[in-house]
């Protein structure tokens, strides 16, 4: 079994900037590519502008974070990496560019700030670019260093914000580029003073930098510690730094305005932009505006670069086996976004703007993965405690740019021989400007030459479908007598092969055909076999001894870090800049010191600009930790603000991605929340510092402060793994003593995961393997998709169970088979956020196995599997295995339909096995069998009900409680219908689908009754609106159809409208924007959003009551989107909870609760609180209600207990009373105690406007033949109640009618009274009413045993009732 892991996946920003180009026509395969390669046109005089300086890199915003563990904890594996990408005759990288960190979140995390302050002293090791740099140019001294800012240190922001930063920011720079020189031995070849990816590039700035850093003089300043003796070739090397302008991304203003001013060009040394591979074209051919960068690149001989591109989105490994090429065929290593993407942007990017710089943001994603941008790497190092490195088939398909030319920057003296690119020999048909696609089959290649035109190298790329023929032909080249062309070849069948040597034919054409979906290198060079990239390691989990350096699977500890490093050599911490081992800064200053974690920003820093603004949280450990317990001491600062951990974080950058979340501050105040949402506060006792603690076993999460337990939290959606997350407010707060330890009885963790598309996976049926434009939150950008009943997916795998992993609706059903044994049928999938599990298979026996699941019905998103380890320590309790064995009994076999007996008897037989125990049985399999067993029996069929169910689709809505419908509706006629046990038993939450099955009550076909599936929308009682956004007037969707036929009183007759009038429902029609493109199958899909600076307003009329608005919200675009809600009654405005999406987090649901006391319409508004527009895509209305339920009998002296269910918001507090206390009283937690005989009516109250009640009688206790009894107690017996009538025991009530007990006639309503029945055993004395045979009845003496009706009896007939 191969044991599979990588990355994570991220929509990329190009994604949502991406301008279309209309495809060209597509070329037919028989089109020959003619090339020519004359060495008139190879420009030797050209020094910079045409040169090949190959490909670069970017560290920042986090990416190289875990960098400086792999040096540590992994050296040789970290050395093979340098050597790999920097290495050799022929580098692949030649540059590193720097982005400068202000300890903000600026995309994928935080850099941390070389200088925090104007005093303190810079530290360029805070940084990993620097240090990587350095690595790197020890095995390519030629190799650049470049640097720039995206935002800044505050004390730079502040000055510079106020106009006068210009000393300040020049400061920063200077004193972290002469630290690195210190620390590291080289100078900073380029600066871009400017701000990363500015729209207005600052010239003045631009201009003061460069004549600041060519006249200064001082670098005697004991700050830099720069030896005298040094100092003159510091000087030097300092004044000899470049610059580069401007880093934009859209604009492309800085070529024309370097065209347009002699002075800027003469100091600008190189011009690059960002993501569009085009030049500008605006005015006359002639103008600065038309082509600027061409004309700098060819006429003005000026570095252009592609200042920052991205990787290869996903693995290619897996990419290969996706079905998205024509007649469902795999485009192989191309694609949108593949490797074959990637080298088409170098060649168009070149060809539109004579870019000869490709620099990857970033080419190492070594950061956790789950971040806002993940999986758009050449290499993925995110495992330093394993060192596995995945080393992606890209780097090969970029090495055709780097391995058969001299790259790099030509020297001084024009000697260094850099091969020259060929723009008369280089072009690029292929679609696209960010995002290219090839698949029209125009041409695309890029010529590289030897200045001396004694070699050349051609690289075309053919990310089509189409064979293409390629002539490539030599003039004026000094190519010798024999001159021959290698063919270097790279697609999915084969990775940098050297597949043919070319002749000239009799024209001197090298003739060749390119394959589909391939790149080649044809080259004059005499080139040897490429070196295979290093295999992948296991990625093994993090699962370390008590010091958490050393890997132990044998103890308690999964992972522990006390900060002080005593096993480490005492410049440990200094290296790294103060970085602890294994942590990935999301926002924050976080730095070891003293053997103690600080984060150290501040209030006088929390202003510092950012991307993605949050509050400090760092991320620590393995996204496969499942069941564990965190813990850590913390010190909160005197000053303020809270300290944090969090469990089972597995996407997202904030505090609140972490699942499960508890915080405290000095006062002992301490709150608990899921993702941000509070489920728990308190106040514990005030102190320096506190412990926190939660521990996470299955669906439980228990916190703790103080040793003292504040919280159970049973989630009834629990996300079931992830890493820790540290988090404060902006405060210098201290952590220390972190654990992350085992919990007895439960498996810690995953132990490997097996990507959707990965070949140890077979699939049979109708799947969707995507890749192309694959979301960050999906590993390795890739998902496989379902929606076809009886599709299949196989996966083998090592351990005691598994998760399927995907963001998913919860509507698929699955069959599930194990080693050829069903284990479930029609088994439900949750309703999950990606990265999460949507199924989870608990109780195998630890070891090999293979499992089958069968889609029954539903869509399911399969993202991964992860394979669930079987190291179990400490007593597992196999009880709730027996009781369920006990509850099922002994069914008949003939009795029950042969499918679902084959499920109950492997389900029990496997319980039966389980009992006394399995190897790697921990609680969550004991309880997981249980439930399958349970389930299996629940779903037994009667044998005369068909054995294929049919799917009848989403079939209507259903209440949050209550029965399901009484019919179904097949083939247009309705059925009486039972339902299964767990069918009835399925928890309905309010606005969600559940999936339900059973069976018709009459024959259907073949005498047999029809066995279906049926999904229905929950939602809540009184529901007044249920509004889908994003669809027009007159349109519809499915679950709008499903609620608006299920309920009658819903006030909008249609999914969606403009609100035509003030006093008309629907949404004011400024400034918004229906989302197209979307699925109205998924009122998630759809949605609308309001631009430029509007809101999202609903105008929704109601009558008075308590009300509860839910919306919900998607985010469509992988932004970081805040937002506000809140509804308006007259004048009085009510906040709902806040919504925070995220490429993480992109689904949320919010509630406004509000009160209408006049008929009115009420305004709902949704609004932006960060820079990203506000999105909708569902809202709904529903009055308040509270149900009441529990027993309606108890006796004297007992006690019951009632539940008060509140909707749509569960969970709302109610104040509970009785009608009549002497008879019954109820507590404040809907106790009810029995007084007297009698009933009374107990009304639980959550608002004025809303409150729910329930009967309750106060009856008798049951009789009992041990008990003695006097004259006057009353009994229960066979549902009748009895009165002694003397002293008696053992005598059993309703024996005999002359007994010691009376029975109590039941009250029985006769005409405009209720009198009791006649009993045999009463004894009436005269004067007593009863009702018999329909008759009011008078008793006229004393009698007993005398029934009414006998003409000189002792009843009177008073009349019929």
């Amino acid at each position: 079994m191969r044991r599979w892991m990588a990355g994570c996946a991220a929509m990329t920003a190009a994604l949502a900037w991406t301008l279309t180009v209309a495809p060209q026509p597509a070329a037919a395969a028989d089109d020959p590519v003619d090339v020519v390669v004359d060495g008139l046109d190879v420009r030797p005089d050209n020094v910079n502008g045409l040169p090949y300086k190959g490909l670069g890199l970017i560290s920042a915003n986090s990416t190289s974070n875990l960098l400086m563990d792999y040096k540590a904890e992994q050296p040789d594996r970290y050395r093979q990496m340098i050597d790999v990408l920097f290495g050799g005759d022929h580098p692949l990288i030649n540059h590193v560019k720097v982005e400068m960190g202000s300890d903000t979140n600026n995309s994928t995390g935080a850099d941390a700030a070389t200088m925090r302050t104007a005093t303190e002293l810079a530290d360029a090791t805070r940084s990993p670019g620097f240090q990587l740099a350095a690595d790197a140019k020890a095995v390519n001294p030629r190799l650049k260093v470049s640097i720039l800012r995206w935002t800044m240190p505050y004390w730079v922001q502040t000055a510079w914000s106020a106009g006068t930063g210009r000393d300040e920011m020049y400061k920063w720079y200077k004193e972290t580029i002469l630290d690195a020189y210190q620390k590291y031995g080289y100078m900073v070849d380029y600066v871009n003073p400017d701000t990363n990816e500015t729209g207005t590039p600052d010239i003045g700035f631009i201009k003061y930098w460069k004549n600041a850093v060519v006249t200064d003089t001082d670098f005697a300043d004991p700050r830099y510690g720069i030896p005298a003796e040094q100092q003159a070739a510091v000087a030097d090397a300092y004044h000899k730094i470049k610059i580069v302008a401007s880093d934009e991304n859209q604009t492309k203003n800085i070529g024309p305005a370097l065209l347009d001013d002699p002075a800027l060009f003469e100091i600008v040394d190189a011009v690059g932009y960002h993501y569009n591979t085009d030049d500008r074209y605006d005015g006359a051919t002639t103008s600065n505006t038309y082509e600027p960068y061409t004309k700098l690149a060819t006429v003005r001989d000026k570095e252009v670069w592609y200042s920052e591109g991205v990787g290869s989105f996903g693995f290619t490994d897996y990419r290969v086996n996706n079905n998205e090429g024509p007649g469902g065929a795999s485009t192989g290593i191309g694609g949108l976004q593949s490797a074959l993407d990637l080298a088409n942007r170098s060649v168009k990017g070149y060809h539109r703007s004579k870019r000869t710089h490709y620099i990857f943001q970033p080419a190492i994603g070594s950061f956790y993965e789950g971040a806002q941008y993940s999986h758009k790497e050449l290499l993925s190092a995110r495992d330093p405690w394993s060192g596995s490195i995945h080393y992606d088939a890209a780097i090969h398909v970029m090495q055709h740019f780097t391995r058969f030319a001299t790259t790099g920057w030509e020297n001084d003296t024009n000697t260094a021989g850099i091969w020259r690119t060929v723009p008369e020999a280089s072009y690029s048909g292929v679609s696209g400007t960010e995002n290219i696609d090839g698949s029209n089959g125009a041409a695309s290649y890029l010529t590289l030459a030897a200045p001396d035109r004694t070699d050349f190298s051609t690289i075309a790329v053919n990310d089509s479908d189409l064979t293409k023929t390629y002539r490539l032909k030599a003039e004026n080249m000094n190519l010798g007598a024999e001159p021959t062309v290698q063919v270097w070849e790279t697609r999915a069948a084969h990775y940098m092969r050297k597949v043919d040597t070319l002749q000239p034919d009799g024209d001197g054409h090298y003739v060749y055909q390119v394959p589909p979906r391939s790149i080649v290198t044809f080259t004059t060079l005499d080139t040897a076999a490429a070196q295979p990239l290093p295999e992948t390691r296991p990625r093994t989990v993090l699962d370390t001894d008590d010091t958490g350096k050393t890997h132990d699977t044998r103890d308690q500890m999964l992972y522990a870090d006390d900060f002080a490093y005593a096993q480490e050599a005492p410049s440990y911490l200094a290296s790294r800049g103060g970085e602890p081992r294994y942590l990935v800064d999301q926002t924050g200053a976080w730095q070891g010191d003293g053997g103690v974690l600080y984060q150290l920003m501040d209030q006088s820093m929390k202003d510092t600009a950012a991307w993605n603004r949050t509050t400090p949280n760092t991320l620590v450990g393995d996204f496969r930790w499942q069941n564990y317990r965190a813990s850590v001491d913390v010190l909160p600062d005197p000053a303020g603000g809270t300290a944090g951990i969090g469990v089972r974080q597995q996407t997202g950058m904030t505090a609140d991605s972490a699942a499960y979340l508890l915080r405290v501050n000095r006062a002992g105040a301490w709150t608990f929340a899921r993702h941000g949402t509070t489920i728990a506060a308190g106040t514990g006792t005030a102190a320096d510092s506190h412990h926190l603690t939660i521990e996470a076993r299955g669906a439980t999460i228990t916190a703790f402060v103080d040793g003292t337990r504040v919280h159970t939290y049973v989630d009834p959606a629990p996300e079931l793994a992830g890493r820790v997350n540290l988090s404060s407010d902006f405060y210098r707060t201290g952590f220390d003593n972190l654990k992350i330890e085992k919990i007895k009885g439960f498996s810690p963790y995953a132990e490997t995961l097996v990507d959707n598309m990965d070949g140890a996976l077979a699939y049979t049926g109708t799947w969707s393997h995507k890749a192309a434009a694959g979301d960050a939150m999906d590993w390795h950008r890739s998902t496989s998709t379902s929606s076809a009943a009886g599709s299949t997916v196989t996966v083998g795998f090592t351990g005691t169970g598994l998760d399927l992993i995907g963001g998913n609706t919860g509507t698929a059903t699955l069959d599930v088979t194990v080693d050829g044994v069903p284990l479930a049928a029609a088994t439900p999938t949750r309703s999950t956020g990606k990265r999460q599990a949507t199924y989870t298979l608990r109780g195998l026996a630890d070891g090999p196995h293979t499992a089958t699941f069968t889609l029954r019905g539903g869509t399911l998103v399969l993202d991964a599997v992860t394979a669930i380890s079987g190291a179990v320590d400490g007593p597992v309790s196999t009880t709730p295995i027996r009781d369920a064995l006990t509850a099922v009994g002994d069914p008949v076999e003939a009795d029950w339909s042969p499918q679902t007996w084959a499920v109950f008897a492997a389900t029990r037989e496997q319980a039966r096995t389980a009992l006394p125990g399995l190897p790697g049985l921990d609680t969550v399999g004991v309880t997981q069998i249980a439930a399958r067993l349970t389930a299996a029996a629940d779903n037994l069929r009667p044998a005369d009900v068909t054995d294929t169910r049919r799917d009848l689709g989403l079939a209507g809505a259903v209440r949050t409680s209550g029965n399901l419908p009484a019919t179904v509706t097949i083939d247009g006629q309705a059925y009486e219908v039972t339902w299964t046990p767990a069918s009835r038993a399925t928890t309905r939450t309010a606005y969600t689908t559940v999936s339900v099955e059973g069976w018709t009550n009459d024959a259907y076909v073949d005498g047999r009754k029809q066995a279906f599936t049926a999904r229905y929308e929950v939602v809540p009682p009184s529901l007044a609106y249920y509004i889908d956004s994003g669809l027009a007037a007159g349109q519809s969707s499915p679950q709008f159809q499903a609620v608006a036929g299920s309920v009658p009183e819903l006030r909008n007759g249609t999914a969606d409208q403009i609100s035509a009038t003030a006093d008309t429902w629907g949404y004011v029609n400024d400034g918004i924007t229906v989302k197209g493109g979307t699925d109205p199958a998924d009122k998630f899909s759809t949605g609308s959003w309001a631009g430029s600076n509007k809101t999202i307003r609903y105008r929704l009329p109601l009558e008075p009551g308590d009300y509860v608005l839910t919306a919900g919200f998607t985010e469509w675009w992988a932004q970081t989107r805040p937002m506000s809600q809140t509804v308006t009654v007259g004048g009085t405005t009510v906040t709902g909870t806040p919504i925070s999406l995220s490429s993480g987090s992109t689904r949320a649901t919010g509630t406004v609760p509000f009160t209408v006391t006049t008929p009115t319409v009420v305004t709902y508004t949704v609004a932006k609180t960060g820079s990203q527009d506000p999105v909708i895509s569902w809202l709904a209305v529903a009055r308040r209600t509270v149900a009441v339920s529990g027993p309606a009998e108890v006796t004297p002296g007992d006690r019951i207990t009632l539940s008060a269910v509140s909707s749509p918001v569960p969970d709302q507090a109610v104040t509970w009373q009785s009608s009549d206390p002497t008879v019954a009283t109820v507590s404040a937690d809907g106790v009810v105690t029995g007084a007297d005989y009698g009933t009374v009516t107990i009304t639980a109250t959550a608002t004025a406007l809303t409150s729910g009640t329930h009967q309750v009688t106060v009856v008798p206790a049951a009789w009992s033949a041990e008990t003695v009894y006097v004259t006057g107690n009353r009994v229960r017996q066979d549902g009748r109640d009895h009165v002694a009538q003397w002293w008696t025991r053992g005598q059993k009530p309703g024996t005999s009618p002359w007994g010691a007990w009376a029975e109590i006639g039941a009250p029985v309503t006769c005409g405009d009274g209720v009198v009791p029945a006649w009993t045999t055993s009463w004894i009436y004395t005269g004067g007593e009413t009863v009702h018999h045979d329909g008759h009011r009845w008078q008793a006229k003496w004393w009698t007993r045993n005398q029934e009414p009706g006998a003409p000189y009896g002792p009843w009177q007939d008073a009349g019929v009732c």
